[in-house]
Parts: C-alpha cells; sequence; structure tokens
C-alpha cells in the first residue's frame, strides 16, 4: 500500500513542469509596449474649410481636409487631425513688438497631451516655410524653437515644464495666454499667463516676418484675445 501511495505521490509530482508550461485558454493579450494607448484619429466635420484671408500648411503635406479653420467672435477657432500652421502673410511684425494671444484647449486627452501656440518670425524660402515657434501642452510643459521644413533646433532645453501653465483638467480642457516679446534692447521674452518663463535673443530666435499659430494634431483649439502690437 506504501509503494502504490508513494508511486502516485511521484506521478503527481512529474505532472507539475508541463502544467506549468501549459498556455491558459483564457489569458489576456500582451498590453501594448510602453502601456499606451492606439491613438485614434479625430474627425473633422468640414473638414478643409479655411478661413478666408488664412493660410494653413500641414506638416508633411497631409491632406487639408484634415484641418478645419473658423473665425470667431472672439477670434479663430481650429480643429486637426494633422498638426497645421495656420497664419495671414500679411500679419508682419518686425523690429519691436508684442504678440500674445489666449488659448483654450477643449478637449485634449489626460496622458497623451499635443502641442499648441504661437508661431513668429515667419519666412518663406521658396517652397520651404520657416518660423519660430512657442508652445505649450496640456501637461504643463513648454518649448520653444526654431523651424525650417520638417527640421527644427531647440532653443531652449526641449519641452520644459513650468509652474505658471495651467494643466489640462480631467475632461482635457486647460486655457492658458501666451506672450512673446522683442524688447528694444535686442531680448526675446516668452510669457505664460504674465510670467515669464524663458528668455533668448534676436539672433537666435530670429523674430522678424509673418505670425500666426501652430497646432498639434488631435486637437480642438479656440484662438482669443489675439494681440500684435508693434512697438
Amino acid at each position: 500500500m506504501r509503494r502504490l501511495l508513494a508511486f502516485l505521490v511521484l506521478s503527481f509530482l512529474a505532472t507539475i513542469p508541463a502544467l506549468a508550461q501549459t498556455p491558459k485558454a483564457n489569458a489576456a493579450p500582451a498590453a501594448k509596449q510602453g502601456g499606451e494607448e492606439e491613438e485614434v484619429e479625430r474627425k473633422i466635420v468640414g473638414g478643409g474649410k479655411i478661413a478666408t484671408g488664412w493660410t494653413a500648411k500641414t506638416d508633411r503635406d497631409a491632406p487639408i481636409s484634415k484641418v478645419k479653420v473658423e473665425t470667431t467672435s472672439a477670434g479663430v477657432h481650429i480643429e486637426t487631425a494633422a498638426s497645421v500652421v495656420v497664419y495671414k502673410p500679411t500679419d508682419v511684425l518686425k523690429r519691436n513688438y508684442h504678440l500674445g494671444a489666449s488659448f483654450t484647449q477643449n478637449d485634449g486627452m489626460p496622458g497623451h497631451a499635443e502641442p499648441y501656440g504661437l508661431i513668429f518670425g515667419g519666412v518663406m524660402k521658396g517652397d520651404t516655410l520657416a518660423y519660430t515657434y512657442f508652445l505649450i501642452e496640456g501637461d504643463g510643459k513648454f518649448s520653444v524653437r526654431r523651424r525650417t521644413g520638417n527640421k527644427s533646433e531647440d532653443l531652449a532645453s526641449g519641452w520644459m515644464e513650468h509652474k505658471a501653465l495651467v494643466q489640462m483638467d480631467k475632461k482635457g480642457v486647460a486655457t492658458n495666454k501666451l506672450l512673446v516679446e522683442r524688447t528694444s534692447a535686442g531680448a526675446v521674452r516668452f510669457m505664460v499667463n504674465g510670467t515669464e518663463v524663458f528668455k533668448t535673443t534676436a539672433e537666435k530666435a530670429m523674430p522678424d516676418g509673418f505670425v500666426g499659430f501652430r497646432v498639434g494634431h488631435n486637437l480642438s483649439v479656440d484662438v482669443a484675445s489675439v494681440m500684435r502690437m508693434q512697438m
């Protein structure tokens, strides 16, 4: 009897490694690398509609149907499924000036911030658009870069956090006021909600040229209280 019991125990133990290697029929699929969810492209109702007088240029020549630009009583409403630069070629600022606007992000995706903000120093070099931008994201970060075509040069230290920025709430909503000031001393100051967050030289920022806005993909942004003041 003892021999039979010992045989049964050994037989059971021998099956454990094989059971451990057998996959479960209902095992959950592996999570996407990095734990990120796949982003769904925003559907633009009335895409391709660009308000009279405005020029819209998408990144990498994405279809203009992925963008909508409308004027409102307060300013401009921009919706995107592709990143876009929006400007009026006649809105040119040189020498000393103030350029500002209030930006309201309507429904961003918490945990997946997209950039938007001001552009200035815009020029066309043949078919290539060049400009400097001052962008913010809903996660409380900002960036200042000079962009030529699809290439850009960082003027600051990448995406930087600052407490002056209002971060998006649980619904993805946030409002921030941005201001670029080119001073008589040859400096360019960058302010968020009245607080200076960065400063550089006019030589680096190349601030002379047309001005406008840049909005990343999958965003709905309202721009209001636009100020273009030549000093």
